[in-house]
């Protein structure tokens, strides 16, 4: 699970690369946040918990942040609130309350338990699908 995650933040970072910016600098800039912070969040090995719900707001809220990174964030933030990256119910639960604060992205879930009890789940046309506005 920690190496599907891995992958994810490395698909961010080859946006990057593949466009040609190269500097931490100006990936820190298209992302909005501090090069420091740029660099660590753009390593395989960054942190076992992930990226925060802080540093996802920063890097979505940047109007610099190019399209392909930004569908790369909100499907990363779809996984983790799914419990694809193996975190606990619990860990799930503060991750989707802290990004809650801002709506960023609508998911579409199958019945998941989780996001029924958060309290996100509106009702869609299909019976089999929920619209979860997660974020």
């Amino acid at each position: 699970m920690k190496a599907r995650q891995t992958r994810k933040i490395q698909q961010l970072r080859e946006v990057f690369l593949t466009d040609g910016r190269l500097s931490v600098r100006k990936q820190a800039e298209l992302l909005g946040l501090r090069p420091s912070t740029a660099h660590a969040v753009l390593q395989r090995n960054y942190k076992s918990s992930g990226l925060s719900a802080a540093i996802i707001k920063r890097m979505l809220a940047c109007p610099n942040l190019p399209e392909r990174a930004r569908t790369i964030i909100l499907e990363y933030n779809a996984e983790k609130i799914a419990g694809l990256y193996g975190h606990t119910r619990s860990q799930r639960r503060r991750f989707m309350a802290a990004l809650a604060t801002e709506a960023l992205i609508t998911i579409t879930v199958d019945r998941d338990p989780l996001t029924e009890a958060s309290g996100l789940v509106q009702k869609d046309s299909s019976p089999k699908k929920q619209q979860a506005s997660a974020i």
